[in-house]
């Protein structure tokens, strides 16, 4: 019976107009539905709403209410979750432009049917076991803190680098990161263990030393550059990297951080748009560095296409898509981490790109 409803849901749903009782029936069930993020569907809806709409609109009822039906349509048409509702410009579209983008819904989809969840998936998944097979492309020393038996490992990695960055070994979109200064703590290297390991399992890794040219954007965070890049039978391919970029104070470049974006130029490596954060706010220059954003060119843009290919095809050659980020050093590129990738640079052009997605996996 569930799966007739489920079929009925989707033929009403597919037609260019939306069937407002069929959307007002399902409205009270998937408002209390779980979403990718964990979040309860009305409590991501309520929240978006009150980032994005003016204070005018948020007291006006009805146009809420019209507002949290199209939301609710949307996720069942489009896979959009509240997020991305609004940073795609969904008031703004319509339906042939709505059906272009794509969702992070659509992109799990495709990479569980496609690539699965088997040992690739744990690599780009598990920060430890990534280290322990892209090593040869930190350029930087690691340690990991997962039991007591790693805290001999942890006092020569000290000794060395007495301020480090801490990430959780599970951890995603920058939650958690942190910089560790012992110069500054008035405690022992044990103390400092015993409450990592009190906490969760942790790499430490060396301070990257970023490349002058991308400190300027913002000097107290690594920003870094994304590459989503496809391997298939017809050979190798980047699509809509983007560049991260830090704000003020920060550690982490995320936009889920505070971070901004910007989508660069797959072929010259030269940025195209404005930046965007997580709020829908745009910039035209960094708010901090004032820095403008379009037509800057990336330093040693070849370097990092040539670098990506090499890690791609000669690590994971069986692996179909990877967003892999990267930092600019002094002395050349480095691998930060690889992951399955959200492509959040289409909130910055809103320019969908599922179908061009869809036939790297042809």
């Amino acid at each position: 019976m569930k799966k007739i409803i489920k079929k009925v849901i989707q033929i009403l749903l597919s037609t260019p107009i939306i069937n407002t009782a069929v959307v007002c029936v399902l409205k009270q069930k998937l408002l209390k539905e779980h979403i990718w993020s964990g979040e309860i569907m009305q409590d991501a809806i309520e929240k978006q709403i009150n980032i994005f709409l003016s204070e005018e609109q948020l007291h006006d009822h009805i146009f809420c209410d019209k507002i949290t039906t199209d939301i609710i349509a949307s996720y069942y048409r489009y896979g959009v979750i509240p997020s991305e509702y609004f940073l795609f410009d969904f008031p703004n579209c319509n339906h042939q432009k709505r059906k272009t983008f794509l969702t992070l819904k659509h992109k799990d989809e495709v990479m569980i049917k496609k690539v699965g969840f088997g040992y690739n998936w744990d690599i780009l998944e598990n920060k430890d076991m990534f280290y322990e097979k892209f090593k040869e492309y930190f350029h930087r020393d690691v340690c990991i803190v997962k039991e007591s038996s790693h805290f001999e490992l942890f006092k020569t990695f000290v000794s060395k680098h007495s301020k480090f960055i801490a990430k959780p070994i599970n951890g995603q979109c920058g939650k958690g990161v942190r910089i560790i200064d012992l110069t500054n703590q008035n405690c022992t290297s044990e103390h400092i263990f015993n409450e990592l390991l009190g906490s969760g399992k942790w790499i430490l890794e060396e301070l990257v030393e970023s490349s002058p040219e991308i400190t300027r954007w913002n000097p107290s965070s690594l920003n870094t550059i994304r590459i989503p890049s496809f391997l298939n039978k017809n050979g190798f391919f980047v699509l809509k990297p983007f560049f991260r970029i830090g704000r003020k104070g920060c550690v982490v470049d995320n936009a889920n951080a505070g971070g901004i974006l910007v989508v660069i130029d797959e072929v010259s490596g030269i940025i195209l748009t404005d930046g965007v954060d997580m709020r829908g706010t745009r910039y035209e220059k960094h708010p901090d560095s004032q820095l403008p954003f379009k037509g800057y060119q990336i330093p040693e843009w070849e370097a990092l296409l040539k670098l990506a290919e090499e890690i791609h095809r000669t690590k994971m050659p069986n692996y179909p898509y990877i967003g892999w980020d990267f930092a600019l050093t002094p002395k050349g590129w480095v691998l930060i981490e690889g992951n399955w990738g959200e492509f959040v640079s289409e909130f910055a052009d809103r320019e969908g790109i599922k179908e061009k997605f869809d036939s790297m996996f042809d």
